[in-house]
């Protein structure tokens, strides 16, 4: 098989969904080795596309709450549960929020702060890089 632009850009899709640094495709025909850097490289519209969102905008004292890794969002710890969260709860610090999902793992995100969740800004199996907005959330102050 020939090695076109169409299947080149498919390799450099799933280098960045899975967040490698390095890729490499061999078949009997070719040989190739990408390297991802902090430079610019003519893949950037790659890199745009998976770029988060800006979070919809709300009245002060709100803040989001970004994904710290790339993976797929989940709202509950298994399919046939309830979320962790919905809009309207007051959230301890460290209670979970979401799970995420990457490479198999599945990871508790827990709250960073106590807070009441005003809106969740991802859908179910959303897939989610660093700094995606998950969620937006009045902070409590003890």
């Amino acid at each position: 098989m020939t090695l076109d632009m169409r299947h080149l850009d498919r390799l450099v899709d799933q280098m960045i969904e899975l967040g490698l640094e390095r890729l490499k495709y061999q078949d009997a025909e070719t040989h190739i080795l990408l390297v991802r850097s902090g430079n610019p490289t003519p893949y950037t519209a790659h890199a745009l596309r998976l770029a988060p969102a800006a979070a919809p905008a709300v009245p002060d004292p709100a803040e989001t709450i970004t994904a710290p890794m790339y993976g797929r969002f989940y709202r509950a710890p298994a399919p046939e549960d309830a979320p962790f969260v919905q809009v309207g709860d007051d959230i301890a610090e460290g209670q979970p929020l979401c799970i995420i999902e990457a490479m198999k793992t599945l990871s508790r995100f827990e709250a960073p702060f106590a807070c009441r969740i005003v809106s969740i800004l991802c859908d179910n199996g959303q897939d989610i890089v660093p700094g995606t907005p998950l969620f937006t959330v009045e902070p409590r102050h003890a």
